[in-house]
């Protein structure tokens, strides 16, 4: 069917007429081509949250009345409620403001002046802004002012939420380093605000902060996070030049430690929430420097286990050769160590010292640490303890040394060896109690060698127990008719008494950990587990 010449003028017509209108309805406003804020007002326009007016201008440099206000933010974040209403005095049902007043009210982000009046018409000011950005996004006030020049001008009411927008980026103030709090905030302004909230709100869970040492920003020093009250590491990073840090983290608690060769830094319980950026700023201090070494039952350097001082929050490094390791925590504490051997990380850490005193020197040697791990023969056997850990130490005058190891979890083995000889020794063991439950002596020895061993099964399920930190003691007699002196001694550690009665059909077999004690009379070395 062919159209007739006054038919196709129409049509033509009606279509010229369409895309006339369409691009007028998505044509860029002449008044903000080059403004500081095209971008953010650009985007805002194509997605509906901002318009222009008829005469092709956005008018960027206009003020804003607080309902027009509240209405680009409730378009802006989503705010639509049903059946809202309001009591202001000024707000006439009927008029275009009235749904957008009620939701922002609803909505909890603004509300009206003692009067019962809400002023549609009024301009709202940059302070009044601020308030309703720290509300709409729940920041913590500041009140970190000094950069501004009227900043004795800004009234007290406002200067948290100007403290917490300035903080986080979402307003500044003019060239001339004022804020102008009760100046009317612009079209232009209050775009760029909002755009800048929005974009803080869908950002991801994150911890952020910078670290300082005395007044200057510590450049390369390493964070670690952990959750609150854990002693795994899940994140860690280093700061930057200026000594900014910022990690990525699900909602929750954390712990944070920051550290460099000497200082040391940390915050426990930091809660992190969803699309929400938690500020942490560190502040180091002078540690002290700690050394040892991690051994296996057999005495062999363990390199790359993890070593945990844990107090509160914790602290962790890896060995390196030999089982050696170093690192920095807060002065003046006690400290339970733990370690996990490399490939052994689905595993909890096992104790290897308790109640180990940090004062206030610069460093500390903790000696030789030996880890000893469990393992479960057939027919459902469970062990006794969960695990053996032993404790050593050195300084100037002694040396720790490792000799063999046989037997099982439920026997601790002592041997000491180029001891003095034809010389009287007693080696007695200590419950976590105080109790001593058991004592071999060895009188006049020969080779200046001894072996004691104490079976700790003996003390399941009697007065004297076994968990907890038992300690064996070397004494030697000064003289013929004099008393013992103690000259070495270890701890060890036992967790988890519970176990079934052994049976001819229920066994268990184990591998422990045992140490040597070696110690030299007259200025010769001691070895000591």
């Amino acid at each position: 069917m062919r159209l007739g010449r006054k038919a196709t003028a129409v049509l033509v017509l009606a279509v010229l007429m369409t895309l006339i209108f369409s691009a007028t309805a998505f044509a860029q406003p002449s008044d903000i081509e080059g403004h500081w804020a095209q971008q953010p007002i650009e985007e805002w326009l194509k997605k509906g949250f901002a318009s222009g007016y008829p005469d092709d201008t956005f008018r960027p440099n206009q003020e804003v009345s607080r309902s027009e206000f509240v209405a680009l933010v409730n378009r802006a974040f989503g705010f639509d409620y049903e059946g809202v209403a309001t009591n202001f005095s000024d707000v006439n049902e009927g008029s275009w403001y009235y749904k957008e007043v009620g939701v922002a009210g609803a909505a909890g982000y603004i509300g009206g002046y003692r009067d019962g009046s809400f002023e549609p018409y009024r301009s709202i000011s940059r302070q009044e802004v601020a308030c309703i950005l720290v509300r709409l996004l729940n920041l913590r006030s500041s009140t970190k002012l000094a950069n501004f020049t009227d900043a004795n001008e800004i009234p007290q009411w406002s200067r948290g939420s100007i403290g917490a927008v300035a903080l986080k980026g979402l307003m500044a103030g003019f060239p001339d380093q004022t804020f102008r709090a009760t100046s009317s905030i612009t079209r232009a302004e209050a775009v760029a605000s909002l755009d800048r909230a929005l974009r803080l709100m869908i950002v991801e869970s994150a911890i952020e902060g910078k670290v300082f040492l005395g007044r200057e920003a510590g450049n390369d020093v390493t964070i670690k996070v952990f959750k609150a009250n854990s002693k795994k590491v899940l994140e860690e990073t280093k700061t930057d030049s200026e000594g900014r840090y910022a990690i990525n983290l699900e909602p929750g608690q954390y712990d944070i430690t920051a550290t460099t060769a000497k200082e040391v830094a940390y915050t426990c319980d930091v809660a992190v929430y969803k699309n929400r950026i938690s500020t942490v700023d560190l502040f180091l201090e002078v540690g002290v420097v700690i050394s040892g070494i991690l051994q296996d039952r057999w005495g062999r350097g363990i390199e790359g286990a993890t070593v945990i001082f844990t107090t509160n929050p914790t602290f962790v490094t890896t060995t390196i050769e030999e089982g050696r390791f170093t690192l920095v925590v807060p002065r003046d504490r006690f400290y339970t160590v733990r370690a996990q051997e490399p490939d052994h990380e689905d595993e909890e850490p096992l104790v290897v010292a308790r109640e180990i005193e940090v004062g206030l020197k610069a460093t500390q040697d903790v000696g030789i640490l030996i880890i000893g791990r469990h393992t479960g023969g057939g027919g459902g056997s469970t062990s006794m303890s969960e695990s053996i850990s032993w404790n050593s130490y050195s300084d100037p005058e002694r040396t720790v040394q490792t000799s063999n190891f046989s037997g099982d979890s439920n026997t601790v083995y002592m041997e000491g060896s180029n001891l003095k000889s034809n010389s009287d020794y007693k080696v007695t063991y200590v419950n976590p109690n105080g109790d001593e439950v058991h004592a071999h002596t060895f009188d006049n020895i020969a080779k200046g060698e001894i072996e004691s061993s104490l079976k700790l099964s003996d003390y399941q399920n009697t007065e004297y127990g076994v968990a907890g930190e038992w300690h064996a003691h070397l004494l030697m007699r000064k003289s013929d008719s004099g008393d013992y002196e103690e000259v070495a001694n270890c701890a060890f550690y036992v967790e988890e008494t519970a176990i079934p009665e052994f049976s001819s059909v229920v066994a268990a077999f184990f591998v422990v950990a045992s140490c040597a004690v070696i110690y030299l009379l007259f200025r010769r070395r001691a070895a000591v587990c």
